[in-house]
């Protein structure tokens, strides 16, 4: 399987990136191949470094026609599987490609954002929040399929955790 990750951030590094960094790993361990698009810098230098394919893309709305003919021309050579976008500009041309290239998408919501989600859904295949807290946050903001939602926490489950009195 063939997995296109999209990833628009500003910070250089953070929960973010961990959460990419992770699926990259597990995606490639599986056998699955994976391309990665995102800005140059240290964060798409780490996807290669694992070996995951890369996309440099800047993100500002003037560049996604390139963007999407990378994309496509990807896509010929090594046909893409599944969309999975992040937050904002990343899922924004997610969506864009899942159009034109009639491709599923999944989106991952990492933060108590809407993101034009709620009122647009049905363009997503699932919707995966990193937190039960943040689906139930997007349901309260007019998410009209809940049966999209995945659960996918980015941190240990609390039976890891112990009170200190009990160490």
């Amino acid at each position: 399987m063939h997995i296109l990750t999209l990833v628009y951030f500003k910070a250089s590094h953070g929960g973010l990136h961990e959460n990419v960094i992770t699926s990259i790993n597990a995606l490639l361990s599986a056998g699955h191949e994976c391309t990665v698009v995102a800005k140059r810098g240290q964060f798409l230098e780490k996807a290669l470094e694992l070996g995951a394919n890369v996309i440099n893309v800047d993100f500002e709305k003037a560049s996604y026609n390139k963007a999407v003919q990378q994309i496509k021309k990807l896509n010929e050579l090594c046909r893409i599987d599944i969309i999975h976008s992040h937050p904002f500009a990343s899922r924004d041309l997610g969506v864009v490609v899942s159009k034109l290239l009639g491709l599923p998408i999944v989106t991952t919501v990492h933060g108590r954002y809407l993101d034009g989600i709620p009122e647009n859904s049905r363009v997503y295949d699932k919707i995966i929040t990193v937190s039960d807290g943040i689906g139930d946050y997007l349901i309260e903001n007019g998410l009209s399929e809940p049966e999209k939602l995945y659960t996918s926490p980015n941190t240990p489950d609390n039976f890891m955790f112990f009170p200190q009195e009990s160490l």
